[in-house]
């Protein structure tokens, strides 16, 4: 929660939920920090509309999964909001690119 004060985003009232089929099912697009996330969307019924956000984000194997901070010291989550902030900027841009490539009908 500090990081994200640290940056303007007050994320007290988020609470984490289980990825469930109905989550699933009303999501356009589903990215997972790790492979085993994508995973489990994909059989939830995100195949194809699930990906890893690192490869999306043009990241290649070993570079494309962001560890999970859980536990541990504050510089390490910095880095961690840090990472997912460059990885989500490249894919939004790509999601915004392909929107309007697809409504162009290239």
């Amino acid at each position: 929660m500090l990081i994200g004060l640290e940056h303007g985003l007050d994320i007290s009232s988020h609470r984490s939920r289980h990825l469930s089929r109905d989550l699933v099912g009303n999501a356009d697009v589903i990215f997972g920090m790790s492979r085993a996330h994508v995973e489990r969307a994909r059989k939830l019924g995100g195949d194809g509309r699930s990906f890893l956000l690192g490869e999306y984000a043009g990241q290649k194997r070993s570079r494309a999964e962001v560890d999970d901070p859980y536990g541990a010291e504050l510089d390490v989550y910095r880095d961690t909001y840090q990472h997912l902030k460059s990885l989500l900027d490249i894919a939004v841009g790509r999601l915004i690119q392909e929107n309007d490539d697809a409504n162009r009908g290239d």
